[in-house]
């Protein structure tokens, strides 16, 4: 997925779930 294209789009609650996928987080 594109860090940019998520950076735009996401909202608040929607950049947390990124993070914690990148993170690899289940």
């Amino acid at each position: 997925m594109s860090l940019k294209l998520h950076h735009l789009n996401a909202s608040r609650s929607q950049r947390i779930v990124w993070l914690l996928a990148e993170l690899g987080v289940p």
